[in-house]
């Protein structure tokens, strides 16, 4: 049910499982809280996803749940080192954009190690741009991490 009966008026919940939208509102009178969820059914309706930056995402990510992990500053280093292939472009360049950050970086000598870190922070940013309704279909499988890391041995003496 959208609209509910809640303590200080009523509820509208209405949620649209193939855009990935949920969208909460409160209202004083059940008048006022039906009209307001047919008209966010009819924009949900007409809606068009709008094409958003993996830059804003990155940024959205780092001020907010990145904000929690015990290695944030390991973090925002990684996405410092990513920030000029994201630049201003949309989540439809995402597999160029892999393409481009592994041969620059295998070019700098850098271990498929160090590459993999920073690929996997993209295809975080990425899932949760699905996961937060800015995508309409998951497109993080496009990120492809590099074969060929080496393990590490640890001796206890």
């Amino acid at each position: 049910m959208a609209i509910r009966k809640i303590s200080k008026g009523w509820q509208v919940d209405v949620t649209d499982r193939g855009q990935n939208v949920r969208i909460r509102r409160n209202f004083s009178t059940q008048k006022e809280a039906k009209e307001a969820e047919a008209k966010i059914r009819l924009e949900l309706k007409n809606a068009v996803l709008p094409i958003t930056s993996i830059e804003r995402a990155l940024e959205a990510y780092l001020t907010g749940e990145a904000l929690s992990l015990k290695d944030y500053n390991s973090v925002k280093s990684k996405a410092r080192a990513i920030l000029p292939f994201i630049a201003g472009k949309s989540f439809d360049e995402i597999g160029q954009i892999t393409d481009d950050i592994k041969r620059s970086m295998l070019g700098n000598n850098l271990k498929p190690a160090t590459i993999n870190r920073r690929l996997a922070l993209l295809k975080r940013v990425t899932n949760l741009a699905f996961d937060w309704g800015w995508l309409d279909q998951p497109v993080a499988r496009r990120v492809k991490l590099l074969p060929g890391e080496e393990s590490r041995h640890y001796y206890l003496t």
